[in-house]
């Protein structure tokens, strides 16, 4: 081993003792600070009583749970607002991508304008906006404003119909895996085959026969353990249906105008050809 790599490991170690040995004090002196203050350390609090409401959440909850239960609830919580705020985003995306590329002059400005507008502002910005300029200004349940007679969108949040599983619905879940799964393998094998013989193979109509053949054998061993559950105007607010929460639209509503912040929906694509000759001189060579 030459000199200079000895010296450059030699500094190397001596870093990382320097960062070791910062890093035990800082842990020692917390350590001790926490001591002195009867402050309790660990995980032990998770079993404690929360004693709080959550206004939104996927799996039961009251407030005599545990504090584990309300780590659970904003996970789940968390889970459903990234997977539905990357659907939303790309939809948003696409589309405002299309409109740009529009060959109509009003659409493509009105896309720009869209862009320009939500590219630089920050997303804290963006859920006060959607929060207070927007959401809670909308009227109040009594004055809902009705999309057909099962969808309310009032300043309370967005009243959809929804359904009510009973007993037996757990069996619906690995069904809906199994075509899940299914789905991909014969795509799989589809694109496989058109590759080697192309020919098509179709992938829908077959997934379409598997659901019916999964829901009628259902049918027949548990039923239909499902309900609609609809909203209706009782008092001040409407009960029964799915509410989405004024504060849970916000955080989705900026989350999916977050990805306008990406220049690449606003570029415009150019026609190229495989031999990277100009279409010009390619239409004149060939003439």
């Amino acid at each position: 081993m030459s000199y200079f790599k000895r010296r450059d490991v030699l500094a190397q170690l001596v870093t990382a003792a320097l960062a070791l040995l910062a890093v035990s004090w800082l842990v020692g002196n917390v350590i001790s600070n926490l001591e002195r203050q009867n402050i309790s350390t660990g995980f032990g609090f998770l079993s404690e009583r929360a004693g709080f409401g959550i206004n939104q959440t996927l799996i039961n909850y009251n407030e005599d749970d545990t504090y584990f239960r309300v780590l659970l609830v904003g996970l789940s919580n968390t889970l459903l607002v990234s997977t539905l705020g990357i659907i939303f985003a790309s939809l948003i995306g696409f589309s405002v991508g299309v409109a740009r590329l529009s060959s109509n002059w009003l659409v493509s400005r009105i896309a720009m304008v869209y862009v320009e507008i939500f590219r630089n502002v920050p997303l804290l910005l963006q859920i006060m906006f959607w929060y207070f300029g927007v959401l809670r200004n909308l009227p109040s349940p009594r004055r809902a404003t009705a999309i057909g007679d099962s969808i309310f969108l009032t300043n309370r949040g967005l009243i959809l119909p929804w359904f009510e599983a009973g007993a037996g619905a757990w069996a619906y879940l690995p069904a809906i895996g199994l075509l899940i799964a299914a789905f991909f393998f014969l795509r799989r094998r589809a694109l496989r085959s058109r590759l080697l013989t192309g020919a098509r193979t179709p992938v829908w109509r077959i997934m379409a026969g598997l659901a019916l053949l999964l829901v009628a054998l259902l049918y027949v061993f548990v039923g239909f353990p499902f309900s609609a559950d609809m909203p209706a105007l009782k008092g001040f607010n409407f009960r029964g249906g799915l509410v989405v929460i004024p504060e849970f639209a916000a955080l989705l509503l900026a989350l999916g105008n977050r990805l306008q912040r990406q220049r690449g929906f606003t570029r415009r694509f150019r026609p190229v050809n495989l031999n990277n000759t100009p279409l010009r001189q390619t239409a004149y060579s060939e003439s």
